[in-house]
């Protein structure tokens, strides 16, 4: 029974191994995209250190987002823009006022002014836009529903990054609780190998049981690893979704 179990245990782990093996070549070549680079070429790469970053509040992240993003600061720089717009549609519509006036004997000469009169002149005129078939008030409209229709779109990628944000966030407090207990887990399934191992040398447990504490010490190790390159995301991500240069 022991050797069938045996047996069975190395084919799964070859079954894993050619799985894990595609799964790095399918990497590398999403890494050679991602970088624009073409041929086949493979770097040795480096885990990074894995230290818990301390958060500030939630709303806090979520406001400084809303100013930081390149996106929402092209959004505000659109909306004013368009309220600019609105707001010079809506002057056109309104009377104006022009004068003008001229001083200097220089400015009368040649006319039938009289030279006791020559002193200055002005004139003032006043601009009503009555008959203008609807032109400025069309455009006015227009102005009106281009502005409406940035604010509303100025909210709801407000609401998108709101959700972006809040989403990293609470995803990186998950991912530092599951690596607290991976970790826990992982040293749990060390002494459990090392006891099986000295049950064994003592004879009272069999190679089965060495067996699976290593098996079981093997799964903790790769789920303490899966969990500290997701919690390397989650930053990659949180960062993105403030705003923030992503740190190497």
């Amino acid at each position: 029974m022991e050797v069938s179990l045996a047996e069975s245990s190395v084919a799964e782990a070859e079954g894993s191994l050619a799985e894990a093996r595609a799964a790095v070549g399918k990497a590398f070549a999403a890494l050679r995209v991602a970088m624009g680079v073409a041929g086949a070429p493979e770097y040795l790469l480096q885990a990074p250190k894995t230290e818990v970053a301390t958060l500030p509040p939630l709303e806090t992240l979520v406001q400084e987002s809303m100013k930081d993003r390149p996106d929402a600061q092209a959004m505000d720089w659109k909306v004013r823009a368009f309220s600019e717009a609105a707001g010079l549609a809506h002057s056109e519509r309104l009377p104006k006022i022009n004068g003008f006036g001229a001083g200097g004997q220089g400015r009368f000469n040649g006319t039938t002014v009289k030279e006791e009169q020559q002193h200055g002149v002005g004139a003032l005129g006043l601009l009503i836009p009555i008959f203008t078939g609807g032109r400025l008030e069309a455009v006015q409209q227009e102005a009106k529903a281009e502005l409406d229709a940035s604010l509303a779109t100025e909210e709801q990628l407000r609401q998108q990054i709101r959700q972006e944000v809040t989403d990293a966030y609470f995803q990186q407090i998950e991912l530092v609780v599951r690596m607290q207990a991976s970790d826990q887990r992982r040293r749990s399934a060390d002494q459990a190998m090392r006891l099986a191992q000295a049950r064994y040398s003592m004879q009272l447990a069999s190679f089965l049981d060495v067996l699976t504490a290593q098996v079981t010490k093997t799964a903790a190790e790769t789920t303490y690893a899966r969990v500290q390159f997701d919690y390397q995301r989650a930053l990659a991500e949180l960062a993105f979704a403030t705003g923030q240069p992503v740190q190497p």
